[in-house]
């Protein structure tokens, strides 16, 4: 049995070499991480590892981290499956609708703000330049953007790729406010979740005009049947109306008299057709639609 001055001895020797590895730990450490910032520097020269997700990781982290390429990898097989398809990132964000100056800002200062950046998948992986840190969704140069969209906020087109800042200080967002939804299905899902609200139905609809895609869903499918004879109802009407007062207005001229009012009227005629027009066509109606059935009753 050894004593326990001999016992004390040994543990110091171990207690040195724990010491002595610590430091080497922090040695290789050191210069580990040295190391990745000169690949990093070197990648933002234009240099590459041959994995441009790992590079793009590198360059915004310094060094690796494989939970965070393989989200990336993820996104990258997700854009292969669908090219072709919609792609949306949806984000919910406090939007302050009251400013109050000095003092103390309150809960009831802010509203949910959705945020929807909408394209169309133009290519088979994502555009990563490592150099400069950034990625972006393929979406051939432009995306759309819409805010709340249950209020009636326009449809908005933008040029430029659809980017949107994925990078926290500490790894890539996973916030339940963002949500990407990439595929026709996944999309299509979100609004039709949303349909009994009429304006996400019309959104989805102006989307498909934008982008001269047909993308339906049942309730979609039922809203542009319910708008497309609307439509058609009212360039009835008017069509009727303008040959009304046609016919007034050659019956009063026959009579040497005159109708101010109905002569207005006719003259912004035009202007109102146009604007029927105009929804028509973002409608799918075709010039046969609207002219022959009003023809045929006429």
């Amino acid at each position: 049995m050894k004593t326990i001055a001999r016992e004390a001895v040994e543990l110091r020797e171990k207690e040195s070499r724990v010491n002595a590895l610590a430091q080497e730990v922090q040695t290789l450490h050191k210069e580990m991480m040295a190391g990745w910032h000169g690949l990093g520097e070197r990648i933002r020269a234009g240099e590459t590892t041959g994995d441009e997700i790992q590079d793009l990781v590198l360059t915004r982290y310094i060094c690796p981290d494989q939970k965070i390429e393989q989200r990336f990898r993820l996104l990258q097989e997700m854009i292969k499956a669908h090219q072709g398809q919609y792609i949306m990132v949806m984000q919910v964000k406090d939007d302050q609708i009251c400013h109050r100056g000095p003092g103390q800002e309150r809960p009831s200062d802010f509203v949910k703000k959705i945020e929807l950046d909408i394209g169309v998948l133009s290519a088979d992986s994502l555009i990563i330049d490592a150099p400069k840190a950034h990625f972006a969704f393929p979406t051939g140069g432009r995306h759309a953007s819409c805010w709340h969209p249950h209020w009636e906020n326009p449809v908005t087109l933008h040029d430029g790729d659809l980017y949107i800042d994925l990078f926290e200080d500490n790894g890539l967002k996973t916030s339940p406010t963002m949500q990407i939804l990439i595929g026709d299905q996944a999309v299509t899902d979100w609004f039709e979740a949303r349909s009994d609200r009429e304006n996400y139905t019309a959104v989805f609809c102006k989307l498909n005009q934008i982008f001269g895609r047909s993308v339906e869903f049942p309730k979609l499918t039922a809203y542009l049947s319910e708008e497309r004879a609307k439509v058609i109802d009212d360039f009835r009407s008017l069509n009727a109306r303008q040959a009304w007062i046609n016919a007034e207005l050659r019956k009063l001229n026959r009579e040497h008299k005159t109708s101010p009012k109905l002569s207005s009227e006719l003259n912004g005629i035009p202007a109102k057709m146009s604007a029927i027009w105009e929804r028509a066509k973002q409608l799918g109606l075709n010039v046969e639609d609207l002219v022959e059935p009003a023809m045929a009753t006429g």
